[in-house]
């Protein structure tokens, strides 16, 4: 008996379909992707008119490879058009939702310099060795 990697959230996608409205098409997505052995998430709708639905479909994959033929498996299901495939990295920095922040706020120049005087002098300080960790365990500083 092999074993067969499961699908993981680390190889999650995302995809907009444009799926025409009729009884049981979002079912023939979900069995083309069950058919690959994907692990469907969570579906948003994001547009709906009389004759369409536009939806967004997270899906698990194994790795790439798994997730592009899941991709092209519900490229080919009549009546539902793949508008973007789109993994959750990307999706995380659209819109700048990823940024850096410092810990202490540095208003000045002269803040800043006080600040790097100051972790050099913590190194640099004859202590002994549990004052010196209790000192350095406090913030991020040089060792």
């Amino acid at each position: 008996m092999t074993a067969r990697i499961r699908p993981s959230v680390s190889y999650s996608f995302t995809m907009r379909l444009r799926i025409e409205k009729r009884p049981g098409m979002f079912v023939k997505v979900l069995a083309a992707i069950a058919a690959q052995k994907g692990d469907p998430g969570a579906v948003d709708v994001v547009e709906a008119t009389p004759t369409f639905k536009v939806r967004d479909l997270t899906v698990s994959a194994r790795d790439d490879a798994h997730a592009h033929a899941i991709a092209e498996a519900v490229r080919k299901i009549r009546g539902v058009t793949v508008r973007h495939v789109s993994d959750r990295v990307f999706l995380l920095h659209l819109g700048g939702k990823i940024h850096i922040q410092n810990k202490v706020p540095v208003n000045t120049a002269t803040h800043c310099r006080w600040r790097t005087r100051r972790a050099w002098r913590v190194s640099a300080w004859p202590l002994r060795r549990t004052n010196a960790r209790r000192v350095r365990s406090r913030s991020n500083t040089i060792p």
